[in-house]
């Protein structure tokens, strides 16, 4: 019989043999291939290198040009330049500026005056200069006017301080949008050339372009300042004059095309350049709108001869590994295994009693540890099985009785506080007495839940209201507790003819109920209110609410009174916020309806979409004309139907009312 380690010997030779034969073949017919991967890789990595390099360059200055031009003294100034305290203000702002820009130049142009003021470095002063239109130096001031949002680069050359730079030019601002000037600085041609173009790494340089593929930076600064100083943008310089071949052309365009539409990061692909062979990496800096082209000289970068340690190491890796490996295997791998299958079969013959070394931390040793664990578990077994049984069936019977006490505690809980909570809801005899129609839609998600509505008569008027706590289930009941009880003490204490001054009030004393422990930061409780105070002898509704909208039908058509949108209690809203209270005329037939979001939450129909807004006015509108105990059973079917077998989201509650208008209630004669 040939044992597993003469199969394993020859199997591992044969394939180190044929495996090694196969990767000096193909090292000798892809070393081209892998040179240029290599190099693909190394211009990636170095054309995203450069990419930071120029942003951590020009995103410094832009982000302080942005700054500068939000200033607000600047901005007051350039509404009134004539003003000597503004003026006065103005220029030790932009001092300040100027000693944190990396060039110590400023410059800013007013609108109103066309003056150009510009921080000459080398004379050390503010030079002043009037700008027009029909000048072709100034034309990039009425540019940035007309198109530029925020901020453009341009490189250019400014014949007041006579020097070609880099020009941030941002754009004031007033609280309009109203473009009142430019301000910025720049960036020294020289400075930026040295530090963006040229790469410590040899055959390794960079050039910025446009999208049109004008040349805003290149290692031959002859090429920069014939741009600086031309103005019209066919005559400058485009980095295509410089290439080679149509294709080579129509590559780097479609580049520059995919980068903007963020396709991909960076575009890598061969380019000849006045003459000379470069493998190119494109990438976008978005932020600015240019393109950084890295061209590097791979024959410069990887060579043939860089593989020869490589081949070496192969060669003997060839020799010695199969040698190794045999050694290795049989130590730490076939002895032992051949130990397990001798105690293997020691087990099969009914030997339990005994166990193997394991002195072994890795994966043979654990799996000594698991025979050794499953021997002395059979032998276990053997002897105690009948016991182990029954303990663990008791262990499990015991386990299920408590269970079932703690739910039956917990469902005891939940129905007392239904209970509790049912008795803070207002006595139906109140809507009997004041109303002359209503209908309640209540539908809590769970047993018990967060909204609830709220009825309180004032002599023969009376506050009527619908309010959705935070959350539902046994939480949002007791917060609906607190809020009965505050809604309960407002109107005495307070006033009870202003319900949007009882709203500011209830938020005021919510946020001093629920907040007054501070370590408790991350919970954040509120509630939703629709309060309605009607006026029966004026026949007059006044309503504040605070995320919930108050809807009315006038026996044509239903239209919408919306609350405000902050709504109570939560700590992120202002504590002092005014409420708005609308009055609203009503005549017999006058239909009013107060809801939470439940419904309007509730997903449902073909597409699983909430019912929105908008349905739940048409289905007002299609029910309006049944009485309100009917619009009820319709309102609860065309909800079921809707709803479909989507679970109920939240708690539901829905009040319809008509009032009795003349001072009239159900009790008088």
């Amino acid at each position: 019989m040939r044992t597993l380690k003469s199969k394993f010997t020859l199997i591992t030779c044969l394939v180190f043999l044929i495996i090694g034969s196969l990767t000096l073949i193909a090292f000798y017919m892809g070393t081209d291939r892998i040179i240029r991967d290599l190099g693909t890789k190394f211009a990636i990595k170095h054309a995203l290198l450069e990419k930071n390099k120029i942003l951590s360059v020009i995103d410094r200055e832009v982000a302080l040009a942005l700054k500068m031009a939000d200033d607000r003294i600047l901005k007051d100034w350039c509404r009134d330049e004539e003003d000597e305290n503004l003026r006065k203000l103005a220029f030790e702002a932009l001092e300040s500026y100027r000693n944190i820009f990396r060039d110590k130049s400023y410059f800013i142009a007013v609108r109103n005056s066309k003056r150009y003021y510009v921080y000459d470095t080398k004379a050390q002063k503010v030079d002043i200069t009037l700008l027009s239109e029909k000048k072709p130096a100034d034309r990039w001031f009425f540019d940035a006017l007309q198109k530029v949002d925020t901020f453009i680069l341009n490189v250019d050359y400014n014949a007041i301080i006579n020097d070609s730079k880099v020009w941030i030019n941002a754009v004031l601002k007033d609280e309009n949008g109203y473009k009142i000037g430019v301000s910025g600085s720049g960036i020294d041609i020289s400075d930026f050339i040295n530090e963006i173009t040229l790469s410590k790494d040899k055959g390794i340089s960079a050039i910025l372009v446009d999208r049109a593929g004008i040349i805003q930076a290149h290692p031959n600064r002859e090429y920069v300042k014939h741009n600086a100083t031309v103005w019209e943008d066919e005559k400058k310089l485009m980095v295509y004059r410089l290439m080679g071949n149509q294709e080579d052309k129509d590559r780097l365009t479609q580049a520059i095309e995919d980068l903007s539409l963020e396709k991909r990061e960076v575009e890598t692909f061969p380019m000849t350049l006045e003459g000379k062979r470069y493998l190119a990496a494109v990438t976008y800096m978005k932020g600015i709108g240019w393109y950084n082209v890295v061209l590097m000289d791979v024959s410069q970068i990887l060579k043939i001869t860089n593989f020869l340690p490589i081949i070496a190491v192969v060669l003997l890796s060839l020799f010695l590994m199969p040698l190794i490996v045999t050694a290795m295997l049989n130590k730490i791998v076939l002895r032992p295994l051949s130990n397990l299958t001798d105690a293997s079969r020691r087990v099969s013959q009914g030997e339990y009693d005994f166990s193997l070394p394991a002195a072994r931390n890795d994966e043979i040793g654990q799996l000594t540890v698991a025979f050794n664990t499953m021997t002395a578990t059979v032998l276990d077994y053997t002897r105690n099985l009948e016991n182990k049984i029954q303990e663990r069936t008791t262990e499990l019977s015991n386990a299920y009785h408590k269970l079932q006490e703690a739910q039956k505690q917990i469902m005891d809980s939940i129905d007392y506080a239904r209970l509790i909570q049912s008795s803070i809801l207002p006595r139906t005899s109140l809507f009997d007495r004041y109303l002359e129609e209503y209908f309640i839609l209540y539908m809590p998600r769970d047993i018990v839940g967060g909204d609830f509505y709220y009825f309180r008569e004032v002599g023969e008027r009376f506050l009527i209201a619908v309010i959705d706590c935070t959350g539902h289930g046994v939480p949002g009941a007791l917060i609906t507790m607190t809020v009965n009880a505050l809604l309960n003490h407002i109107p005495d204490a307070v006033c009870v003819e202003d319900p949007a001054r009882n709203l500011g009030e209830l938020n005021h004393l919510i946020r001093n109920t629920l907040y007054h422990d501070t370590s408790d930061l991350l919970i954040d409780k509120g509630l939703d209110i629709g309060l309605c105070l009607c006026i029966p002898e004026e026949a007059k509704i006044v309503f504040a609410g605070a995320g919930i909208s108050l809807y009315h039908f006038d026996g044509n058509r239903v239209s919408e009174i919306k609350g405000d949108r902050k709504r109570i209690g939560y700590k992120t809203l202002a504590e002092e916020f005014s409420y708005t209270n609308h009055e609203l005329n009503v005549r017999k037939g006058t239909q009013l309806y107060l809801t939470t979001d439940g419904i309007l939450d509730q997903a449902g129909g073909a597409k699983g979409f909430s019912m929105g807004r908008g349905r739940f006015m048409e289905m007002i509108q299609s029910f309006a004309f049944l009485p309100m105990k009917q619009q009820e059973e319709m309102y609860r079917r065309e909800l079921a139907e809707y709803r479909g077998g989507a679970p109920q989201r939240d708690d539901i509650l829905f009040l319809g009312f008509s009032m009795m208008t003349g001072g009239k209630t159900n009790g008088d004669a």
